[in-house]
């Protein structure tokens, strides 16, 4: 599922060493495609239901409620917190796990078409690129 986050979400805080290649981002553009997976405990749930409810947690942990919406601190922190809601609110569900690799947008430069552009335009790049992926089960 293709998810794209205009507001409220950032990337800071994060542990930084010399392979470190992003500054501290407060303001950005948050896009992924989401891989989630679930393995039941049994085989008594209503899939069709479930897959429709998990949807709806993943959009909803992403977004936060829709009149205000939620600050998202990281795509790290998001896919955690999204398989955390899962096997809270799913006690059929033995493991969740996701994937959300980033799919960055930056601001277009318009400037060689005498347009300026005041973070209204972006475009999406390839590098740099991150693979996050999160899997946490019941013990």
């Amino acid at each position: 599922m293709r998810i794209l986050k205009t507001t409220q979400s950032g990337f800071a805080g994060f542990f930084k060493d010399e392979y470190t290649s992003l500054p501290d981002a407060y303001d950005r553009v948050l896009s992924t495609v989401a891989y989630v997976k679930w393995l039941y405990i049994d085989t008594a749930e209503d899939y069709d239901e479930t897959w429709e409810s998990v949807k709806n947690v993943t959009l909803e942990v992403f977004s936060g409620p829709a009149e205000t919406g939620e600050f998202t601190e990281s795509v790290q922190r998001t896919a955690y917190k999204t398989a955390e809601k899962i096997l809270k609110e799913f006690p059929g569900i033995h493991r969740a796990e996701i994937a959300m690799p980033n799919v960055h947008y930056f601001s277009a430069n318009l400037g060689k078409i005498g347009i300026e552009n005041n973070n209204e335009v972006f475009a999406p790049a390839d590098d740099p690129h991150g693979n996050i992926r999160v899997a946490l089960r019941r013990t």
